[in-house]
């Protein structure tokens, strides 16, 4: 957890200079990366091979694989407005760009963990809090694209929040810290618009498109 336990000293920093702040996204997007590849084969999830893991072993390795996609949630979402809910301005567009996608394909793919490990894992309520709390995370960086124009950007949306509202639901039985995600992501509306001006529409390998 040292690397996330960077991200959140990162996040909490009162450094204003935005330029400041991208090159050090820059510099723990690198650290991440080369962690990441580091981690045996045998240790990285996707959603067709968790069948593969012993059950008593899901919860850990699910969770190397959280703090990791969650790392980069988090500091990637850190300077997107619509993510972040910070004020939006025109500063660094690129970059935001780029971190928005970032961002949500992380969300994207750690969804997709969880809806994998509900459809075939009984031991939910074991997992760590620190799993419902990327839930928690995900469902705020996908919930704004429920509704996208875009048909299949929504279906993926929707499938993923569902999957995440699910396991805080589950795990929500079992935590005080779940129960308390679970009651905050469901005041979230999924009929917000796109308002921020670095508001764009993901997409699959490429840079945000324009709503």
């Amino acid at each position: 957890m040292t690397l996330w336990s960077s991200v959140v000293s990162f996040i909490k920093s009162p450094d204003p200079d935005l330029n400041a702040k991208v090159a050090r996204i820059q510099v723990l997007d690198e650290e991440l990366s080369q962690w990441w590849q580091g981690i045996p084969d045998d240790l990285v999830l996707t959603p067709s091979n968790i069948a593969k893991v012993q059950k008593d072993q899901v919860p850990n390795i699910l969770l190397l694989n959280v703090v990791y996609h969650q790392s980069l949630c988090a500091l990637h979402s850190s300077i997107v407005p619509l993510f972040s809910w910070g004020e939006g301005d025109v500063s660094c567009a690129t970059a935001r760009q780029i971190s928005a996608q970032e961002a949500y394909e992380h969300a994207c793919t750690a969804s997709e963990l969880f809806d994998a490990v509900l459809s075939g894992y009984d031991g939910v309520s074991a997992m760590p809090s620190f799993i419902a709390y990327a839930a928690y995370c995900g469902c705020a960086i996908q919930i704004p694209f429920m509704r996208s124009s875009n048909y299949s950007i929504g279906k993926r949306a929707r499938a993923n929040v569902g999957a995440n509202v699910k396991l805080l639901q589950i795990m929500a039985s079992y935590w005080r810290f779940a129960c308390l995600l679970v009651s905050d992501a469901a005041s979230y509306r999924p009929c917000w618009k796109l308002t921020s001006p670095f508001a764009r529409e993901p997409t699959v390998g490429g840079c945000l498109t324009g709503t």
